[in-house]
């Protein structure tokens, strides 16, 4: 064998170049996997830093809130002391809701910052005291007259104290606050910081994969596959000699090590050409014979009965098809047409083996199913067989007929076409069998027999020809056999059948009509 000499590129220690590229591709798609990843994280933690700190930024205003509704409050009071009059009543009254609103935000905001919760409840308790201590009982004193313990409750005694207890713990909960947003700011720039570094390192790494896929597509595939290229160069050149470079990946040492087993072919090819010439004029003179062998016609037919015959190979001038006519006797008349898988003279050989057994078997005696076992006896591995075989009693016009598979020959009467159809199976595994069916000839009617190649024939438009369209030239003229396979011929021709794709046999049996007096 051509290049068996060499060991073989696939026990190569070598790692493929798929496997590289693969390798490379997959540490590709894991910088993907890790940056995509990264990315819906980093922007997950700046939205809930945003958040805190949009939630901070409230409770800030909210508190400073609650300090302005404190100074409302405390100068309500104070004015309405001093003067009496209601009127400064309305601030305070004001300033109580607004508290009570901050205090339900800041409540809320501790939910979540513990470290708020402390001051703020610290506020709440003293405001609440401020507000029963004082307030309430200097409005009281107020109302019924007593000026001076008004005014001793609000600025001398708990009232004074309480109201500042309650601004130093808000003052304290601002503080608290504003290092928050401070702290959630530096933090936010910080996580954009990382993961601006962190896309720098990956962009690097990118680059480095890219780098690195160049280079070894450079170094392990282009180089070596320039050599190559340049030896097949050579070769197109007329340099059968120079050998390929068996060099690079696995997969371009297999290539290259099929070139080069082509180019050892070639020279076996150009070293036996003379011989091989000279074996294709022996087989020419071979085919001719066998052409003529693969159609025969043998003995004159009784009076009243003609035949015509036509065959055309696909390929060349030898066919799969073949037929027989045969005169079996005074009053007896035996034909079959065959029909093998395949052209050429393989196929021919193959269908003209098939033929003589069914010419011998019908020359002893044998029924035409039987002489179909008889082919299918010696069958094996030589693809399909359809084929239609035959008896006529030319006395009676009796049809002793098999069919394996092989399309219907037709019967043409006056009136009417009578298909003679598949008996059996196609010729091609030992247990098929077959039956024996009877049909009629009167005088002037026709037995038409074809192969596939007929109803098969494909036009311009790829439309068949068809069972119909024959049905109807067989209906349409005369019914003597040579006049219905030219009127056939003619009528393919104007169908406008191409080249042909399968061998076409056509054989006619005709019985002459009553001669009228």
């Amino acid at each position: 064998m051509v290049g068996a000499d060499r060991g073989s590129p696939v026990d190569s220690p070598l790692v493929t170049i798929r496997r590289q590229v693969g390798l490379l591709f997959i540490a590709f798609i894991a910088l993907v996997v890790l940056t995509g990843g990264g990315l819906v994280l980093v922007l997950a933690r700046l939205q809930s830093i945003s958040d805190e700190l949009g939630n901070t930024r409230h409770a800030r205003e909210s508190a400073f809130n609650l300090q302005s509704a404190l100074l409302d409050q405390e100068t309500g009071v104070r004015g309405f002391v001093i003067t009496g009059q209601d009127s400064f009543l309305t601030p305070y009254d004001a300033g109580r809701a607004s508290a009570v609103d901050a205090l339900a935000v800041l409540d809320a905001f501790t939910q979540h910052y513990p470290e708020a919760a402390a001051p703020l409840h610290s506020a709440e308790s003293e405001l609440a005291l401020w507000q029963s201590e004082a307030v309430d009982p200097a409005l009281a004193a107020r109302r019924a007259g007593d000026l001076t313990k008004a005014a001793q409750l609000i600025t001398v005694d708990a009232g004074q104290g309480r109201f500042s207890t309650v601004r130093q713990n808000l003052s304290t909960l601002g503080d608290l606050l504003a290092r928050r947003e401070n702290n959630l700011r530096r933090h936010g720039d910080a996580v954009r910081l990382w993961f601006g570094g962190a896309l720098v390192a990956v962009v690097g790494l990118a680059a480095l994969v890219s780098l690195v896929t160049g280079r070894t597509l450079r170094d392990q595939l282009l180089k070596p596959l320039g050599e190559v290229v340049e030896a097949v160069r050579q070769i197109r050149a007329g340099d059968l000699d120079r050998p390929v470079p068996v060099v690079g990946p696995r997969e371009l040492q297999e290539l290259s090590s099929a070139i080069d087993d082509m180019r050892r072919s070639i020279l076996q090819l150009l070293q036996t050409e003379v011989a091989s010439r000279q074996a294709l004029e022996q087989e020419a003179v071979v085919t001719v014979q066998l052409s003529g062998s693969l159609a025969s016609t043998s003995g004159e037919l009784p009076e009243g009965w003609h035949t015509a015959a036509y065959l055309r190979p696909a390929e060349g001038i030898v066919a799969g098809d073949c037929y027989v006519m045969d005169l079996l006797g005074p009053d007896r008349i035996g034909l079959a047409v065959l029909d093998i898988s395949g052209h050429g003279a393989a196929a021919a050989l193959t269908a003209l083996k098939a033929k003589e057994i069914i010419r011998s078997a019908l020359r002893s005696g044998v029924d035409p199913d039987r002489a179909l076992e008889m082919v299918q006896a010696g069958w094996a591995d030589k693809g399909f067989l359809t084929a239609f075989v035959a008896v006529i009693d030319t006395r009676r016009g009796a049809v002793r007929y098999a069919n394996a598979g092989h399309p219907p020959a037709l019967v043409r009467t006056d009136a009417s076409l009578v298909p003679l159809a598949a008996t059996g199976p196609i010729v091609m595994a030992p247990q098929a069998r077959w039956t024996v069916e009877i049909a009629s000839m009167a005088q002037g009617d026709m037995l038409f027999v074809y192969t596939d190649g007929l109803t098969e024939a494909r036009n311009g438009e790829r439309d068949f020809y068809g069972e119909e369209r024959l049905a109807e030239m067989l209906m349409s003229g005369d019914a003597t056999p040579q006049a219905t396979i030219d009127r056939c011929l003619a009528d393919m021709e104007a169908f406008g059948a191409g080249e042909p794709n399968d061998d076409l046999t056509i054989l006619v049996l005709g019985r002459s009509p009553v001669v009228q007096p």
